[in-house]
């Protein structure tokens, strides 16, 4: 996942500023967050999508939920799993309301409107559908938790201190996306790291190199939320410029000529795109 190299970019950036020619970050995570504010945009950009996925159905004859109510569907299948009654029958699963919300958290990295309309239909209807693991990331055939114990949980101090304050995360989630609950990634991630001494802990980035750091992030972003991009580019204030993707899915650079084409531009002659730039969306 692109977010991990982020923080990467970032420390190399604050101890060698010296060294940096240039350097351009995609899909970027804001390493100031505590606890509560991790799991509050997290929600909040999950959320965004979702609705994003509903627009598209709306607009979309094609999608297998053309002309239904996306939102109170969706909300059926969850109580249906609160309740034990939501069955994946293509596998037998009896599935929890956080493997419903990592399922469709899945289809938001590449926008795969289609994908998640027909798995939610095929769980309405009591048919087969493919649900991915929340064990495994979207990108890797890597068991999450072999994957993120030694990279996130070393530069993540997320404490919780009991079940009790453990819940009052997961409502502060649930007050920002009333749909989806909670973003997958951090549940998981928070989960996993539990007990864990971050070497690396969060803080303000102190960034002062003489070519501006060039930040590329999705508006609907499900792993590295729009507005932590925001904080970065805030923290770096003139040592950095941020470039906004108007479009949904994970890693911006590939997605259009504009977004290649800015990168390019800066990497090789170092020509920042103008304050507040942005680039359409690609076709959905």
């Amino acid at each position: 996942m692109r977010h991990l190299t982020t923080l990467i970019g970032q420390a190399y950036a604050e101890l060698f500023p010296d060294r940096v020619r240039a350097l351009a970050m995609d899909s970027v995570m804001d390493h100031s967050q505590g606890v509560r504010g991790y799991f509050r945009s997290g929600a909040t950009s999950n959320e965004a999508l979702f609705h994003e996925f509903v627009s598209w159905c709306g607009r979309t004859p094609s999608c297998a939920l053309h002309g239904r109510d996306v939102p109170a569907l969706y909300d059926r299948l969850m109580r249906r799993a609160d309740a034990g009654t939501l069955v994946d029958a293509g596998t037998g699963e009896t599935l929890t309301w956080f493997e419903l919300g990592f399922a469709t958290f899945v289809n938001f990295f590449d926008a795969t409107w289609a994908d998640l309309a027909n798995m939610l239909l095929a769980l309405e209807r009591g048919e087969p559908a493919s649900l991915a693991s929340p064990m495994v990331p979207v990108d890797s055939g890597v068991d999450l938790t072999e994957y993120a114990l030694p990279a996130f949980c070393q530069d993540w101090s997320l404490p919780v201190d009991d079940f009790a304050e453990w819940n009052r995360y997961l409502k502060v989630s649930r007050d920002a996306a009333p749909h989806l609950r909670a973003s997958p990634l951090a549940v998981r991630f928070a989960a996993i790291c539990l007990g864990w001494t971050a070497v690396n802990p969060q803080h303000e980035l102190r960034v002062r190199t003489s070519t501006p750091v060039l930040l590329l992030n999705g508006r609907y972003d499900p792993a590295t939320p729009y507005d932590g991009a925001q904080r970065v580019a805030r923290q770096l204030g003139t040592h950095g410029r941020l470039l906004t993707y108007e479009g949904s899915g994970h890693a911006s650079y590939p997605r259009t000529e504009c977004t290649r084409g800015s990168v390019d531009r800066y990497l090789v002659h170092r020509a920042l795109p103008p304050v507040g730039a942005s680039c359409p969306a690609a076709p959905a």
